[in-house]
């Protein structure tokens, strides 16, 4: 907003409170989850109580297709508010503001179900299983430990049919909101827009998918913490970078790439703009340092996570 555009939220975002905008001009449709403070975490508690948020690992043994499920019909929406959207802003007149549009599924998440036409492009016989298998909980880390009995791990038998029918829902996901996704960016070209429009996609967090015989997020491993950023548009390189980027940088880069500067803004931004390394492919000056912090439940306190290279600290 600050450098002249008009911006817009479509999907889901975890803003907590009443003011259910932060900064947005416009917001097209409500989020899909709660926005109070149920999942406050309670430091004192012992490492043996269940997590503040109710998540146990009850769904991988769940896992499978299903004709519908609460999670779709909102993604379905997502995506038709999005294309609605895009519509109205190419109906707009030549000297309108730039637009910024956040569209935002929730997508893929447990609970590990998708429609029967995504779990049929996959075959049992094609998934991968963890590469690193389940750790006892006497032998885990502290943290583990607290996500062990967090999730629940101990009340509940998950065998290797489960983590395979889990993964491979996973994946029937991926290929769903894969496909929600491309008809956005197919209304973006049928609209006219595609050529003057820079698109990012992200994930907020990754999927420890049974690796470890951990599920879900919370960790600072790889598997969790790692997330897929993809830049296209007009001036893109087609590198594929090694560096390590941070989902604080996104705000700077699209400030850089709008044609502001993250350095001059009403309020300072964390992170570092990335416009050039995705312009180039390089960028001699980039600190390739990203800090991660998890303080919601489950684990025994604040953690964080400071990566610099391929060496990192939790």
């Amino acid at each position: 907003r600050s450098v002249g555009y008009d911006t817009t939220l479509c999907g889901k975002m975890h803003f907590v409170g009443p003011d259910q905008m932060h900064g947005f001009q416009e917001r097209l449709i409500t989020n899909i989850y709660p926005a109070n403070f149920s999942w406050t975490p309670n430091w004192s508690r012992p490492v043996t109580e269940p997590n503040p948020a109710g998540a146990t690992v009850r769904p991988v043994l769940e896992a499978g297709p299903c004709i519908r499920s609460m999670q779709m019909d909102y993604d379905d929406e997502v995506a038709f508010k999005a294309r609605q959207k895009i519509y109205d802003l190419a109906r707009r007149p030549d000297d309108a503001n730039p637009f910024f549009l956040v569209t935002s599924f929730t997508h893929p998440h447990p609970p590990f179900s998708c429609a029967q036409k995504y779990w049929d492009l996959y075959k049992d016989s094609e998934i991968d299983m963890p590469k690193i298998g389940r750790i006892p909980p006497e032998e885990l880390d502290v943290a583990s430990q607290y996500l062990y009995f967090g999730h629940r791990r101990n009340r509940y038998k998950i065998e290797d049919e489960h983590i395979r029918a889990a993964r491979r829902a996973y994946y029937g996901m991926i290929s769903y909101v894969d496909e929600l996704i491309g008809s956005v960016i197919d209304t973006l070209s049928e609209a006219g827009l595609e050529d003057d429009t820079i698109i990012i996609f992200a994930s907020d967090h990754g999927e420890m998918l049974g690796e470890r015989g951990m599920w879900y997020k919370m960790t600072m491993y790889e598997w969790s913490v790692r997330v897929p950023i993809i830049v296209s548009g007009k001036g893109i390189s087609s590198s594929r970078l090694s560096q390590n980027i941070s989902l604080a940088d996104i705000a700077p880069t699209l400030v850089d790439l709008g044609g502001g500067d993250p350095k001059k803004l009403p309020v300072p931004l964390p992170g570092s703009s990335f416009k050039k390394l995705v312009e180039t492919g390089a960028d001699a000056s980039w600190p390739d340092t990203v800090i991660s912090d998890y303080s919601a439940g489950a684990v025994p306190g604040p953690m964080r996570m400071v990566k610099k290279g391929d060496l990192k600290l939790i």
